[in-house]
């Protein structure tokens, strides 16, 4: 259990260690990663916002965050309960637990959900 534990929490603790410092990094220089679709395209992709969007989450704001991108703030709390269900079953169980079809369906229904809201907001965006 302790090596599923640690193989478990290693890749969560170097992400937070990595998005810790870029948190650190927009706070003290402003500097932000651009949106390579934007970039390339001029148009927002689905997850435009999603680094504001967890900027207000650390300060509590969820005003803020659901009108950056509602789609991504409250997909994101239920994408982190599926992930730490998972993870449970794998570390005290031992049991990789297969998606179920419900799961599925909700995963799809959330990807369906945030093309559509990049294609309203582009849309938006570009006739305004």
């Amino acid at each position: 259990m302790k090596e599923r534990l640690y193989k478990t929490l290693k890749p969560i603790f170097l992400l937070l260690i990595v998005g810790g410092i870029y948190v650190v990094l927009i706070y003290t220089t402003g500097f932000k990663i651009p949106c390579p679709i934007k970039f390339a395209t001029g148009f927002d992709c689905p997850g435009c916002g999603i680094s504001r969007v967890l900027l207000s989450y650390l300060r509590l704001d969820f005003k803020t965050a659901f009108f950056t991108n509602p789609v991504i703030t409250v997909i994101l709390p239920i994408m982190l309960g599926d992930y730490i269900y998972h993870k449970y079953h794998y570390v005290v169980h031992n049991n990789k637990k297969p998606f179920n079809k419900l799961e599925n369906i909700s995963m799809y229904v959330m990807i369906g959900a945030l093309i559509l809201y990049a294609v309203i907001k582009n849309i938006y965006v570009h006739i305004n």
